[in-house]
């Protein structure tokens, strides 16, 4: 642990300006590929909004899809008074995020993952995060963060895959983050993880929801900014060496470079980032500014991602942070 601790160096924190009157927190998910168990989990998060106590709208942006969604959005939008689904033509996922964040009105915004079932008490993390009233962005299984950064970030951009990464690696040069996760933090493991890694069941999930495979494996790779050699390395050390996965791979990779939307770069790849970024918040345990929480916050890695971290950042080499993991 000293070894990471020496590496790590100390954030600062900024207070965010103003009282919390008005309409405080926009929860915002999309919908574009049907998620399962959706009501459930949109009713929770509407539980969650009610007992953090503030004035809060949610916000689906969902495509134009069968009469069975449209009667499912509108038996919610009767069920939670303060609940708008936006339906939405030929889209990405961030082009989805950033129309529905554009008519949201709270003064901090969070995105959560609409196939996610939150438990109550990401409630009592949301409170105390907004009475600490600090300038940072909090990473959970969700996202919070005061609108004014997400402006200054300049939003989401036109990404079918990891757009989270790609926003906020925008974000990073001005402002920190409080790392907090509860379920592993899979929302943004996942969106980082190779696509080619991730199981069948995966791949089908975004084939038959519409999604293109090759799309999806290019965005990932520009919002995460990866190399052709950290794909091949990920990829290999996860299923081995595969000719046709290393063609789809280099392909997906030209693919991605030949694209218009440029990839934010850093030192590191924008994962490796993230990672490091969210484990410089947990080993300094900035979790424990939220005051009134007792949870243990756990990152949830594979073995072959625990590896690949070790490998390439400094920050991973230590067993020590073992810890703070749950290795699958």
């Amino acid at each position: 642990m000293k070894d990471a601790l020496a590496f790590l160096g100390q954030s600062q924190y900024e207070k965010v300006n103003g009282g919390l009157e008005g309409m405080v927190l926009s929860f915002i998910t999309t919908d574009l590929y049907s998620a399962r168990d959706i009501e459930k989990n949109i009713l929770k998060i509407d539980d969650i909004g009610e007992e953090v106590g503030h004035k809060f709208e949610i916000i689906i942006a969902a495509k134009e899809n069968s009469s069975y969604d449209t009667m499912l959005f509108s038996d919610l939008e009767r069920k939670i008074e303060n609940l708008s689904v936006i339906r939405v033509r030929k889209v990405n996922q961030g082009m989805a995020k950033r129309v529905a964040t554009n008519l949201s009105t709270g003064k901090y915004l969070v995105f959560f993952d609409s196939s996610f079932s939150y438990s109550i008490e990401f409630a009592d993390i949301i409170a105390s995060y907004l009475r600490s009233g600090e300038k940072a962005i909090l990473i959970s299984d969700l996202i919070v963060l005061p609108r004014e950064i997400f402006i200054h970030a300049g939003g989401y951009r036109d990404l079918s895959y990891a757009e989270d990464i790609d926003l906020l690696a925008r974000i990073y040069s001005y402002a920190s983050i409080v790392a907090y996760p509860i379920l592993g933090s899979s929302m943004l493991v996942k969106q980082g993880t190779p696509i080619l890694t991730q199981d069948r069941d995966f791949w089908n999930q975004l084939t038959t929801s519409g999604m293109k495979l090759g799309k999806a494996l290019r965005d990932q790779i520009l919002a995460c900014n990866y190399k052709l050699s950290d794909i091949i390395e990920m990829n290999a050390e996860s299923r081995g060496p595969d000719a046709l996965r290393r063609l789809i791979l280099r392909l997906a990779f030209l693919f991605a470079r030949s694209s218009r939307v440029t990839p934010i770069t850093h030192e590191q790849n924008n994962f490796v980032m993230l990672m490091d970024k969210m484990l410089e918040s947990l080993v300094l345990k900035d979790y424990m500014r939220l005051e009134g929480i007792n949870m243990k916050p756990m990152l949830s890695l594979s073995t072959q991602m625990r590896l690949y971290l070790s490998k390439t950042s400094a920050a991973w080499k230590s067993h020590d942070i073992d810890t703070l993991l749950t290795i699958q």
